[in-house]
């Protein structure tokens, strides 16, 4: 049988077709992720995530422990080895020619008194070997960890960073998602219906249409974020970080923002039945009739008078 080949579709782009070892290095390298969509013909689409075979085993991995991590690397480097490849059948014959050049040797650049090439190498080796101590030291005395860097195509799951990605249609209802990274990002019609988002950051991203009905957000930065009518009806908000945050036509219904952070926030035709504000900051915010809630204003939004 002929291999099969897949078409990929992100919004209006179609490109392909491509065999599966092809699409399977796409996933690796991020040029296409679980999210985009596939198709053979064109006609009947599916995303790469009902696809679970065309998924590299090292994207399903817990990446939380190093030794996955490490793999998920390693598998992504030979990926993209086929990539150099190609690059160097189109080396620049002159500029191969000019690297040619010898360069002087180090006993030339030295004088006569100059110290010899071993005691110069043994030299910048120590040196190196001091620095690593003290980054080592640094580290282990500070308890610091190395930053999980963002990867826009990995599995959600909790600490993944998906800073400054652009993700449609995201399934993510009642999944763990703590310490998650969503922050500088845009997310559409995205589904996160009674998912644990505590302690995430989700600050200076743009989320249309985003359900986040009866979801836990303890503790999630949210702040300078744009909320175009979301859906928050009955989410744990609680000491949430929304100062200018931009919540237009948002449902907040039975919401929990006790203790929120709402100054400067932009509520604009925003539903707020039954919502608990108690201890909520709204100095500054516009409220859901367009006028600034005025100073002081700590569980009520004491409207600044007209005129």
């Amino acid at each position: 049988m002929p291999e099969k080949k897949w078409y990929t579709r992100r919004g209006r782009e179609i490109r392909g077709p491509y065999p599966e070892a092809e699409i399977q290095r796409f996933l690796l390298l991020g040029r296409i992720t679980p999210e985009d969509n596939i198709s053979v013909d064109q006609f009947n689409w599916r995303t790469v995530a009902d696809l679970p075979h065309l998924i590299p085993e090292e994207l399903t991995l817990d990446l939380s422990v190093a030794e996955n991590r490490e793999r998920l690397e390693a598998r992504r480097r030979k990926a993209d080895e086929r990539a150099v490849d190609r690059r160097q059948q189109y080396r620049d014959p002159i500029a191969d020619r000019r690297t040619e050049t010898p360069s002087p040797s180090p006993t030339t650049l030295m004088g006569k008194n100059s110290p010899s090439r071993e005691l110069v190498i043994f030299r910048s080796l120590f040196t190196l070997l001091l620095l690593g101590v003290g980054v080592y030291a640094g580290l282990v005395l500070t308890g610091a960890e190395s930053p999980q860097p963002a990867d826009c195509f990995v599995p959600a799951a909790p600490g993944v960073n998906w800073s400054y990605c652009v993700m449609d249609s995201l399934q993510l209802d009642h999944r763990n998602l703590q310490g998650m990274r969503l922050d500088h990002g845009v997310f559409r019609n995205a589904d996160f219906s009674g998912a644990d988002l505590n302690g995430a950051d989700l600050s200076h991203s743009h989320f249309t249409a985003v359900n986040f009905n009866l979801a836990n957000l303890n503790r999630v930065r949210l702040a300078a974020t744009v909320l175009t009518a979301a859906d928050l009806s009955g989410a744990d908000l609680r000491a949430v970080d929304l100062s200018g945050a931009v919540l237009p036509q948002a449902n907040l219904r039975q919401a929990d923002l006790r203790g929120a952070d709402l100054r400067g926030a932009i509520l604009t035709g925003a539903k707020m039945e039954s919502t608990l504000l108690d201890g909520a900051k709204l100095d500054g915010a516009v409220w859901v009739d367009k006028r600034v809630c005025g100073p002081n204003s700590v569980g009520i939004c004491r409207l600044i008078p007209d005129g």
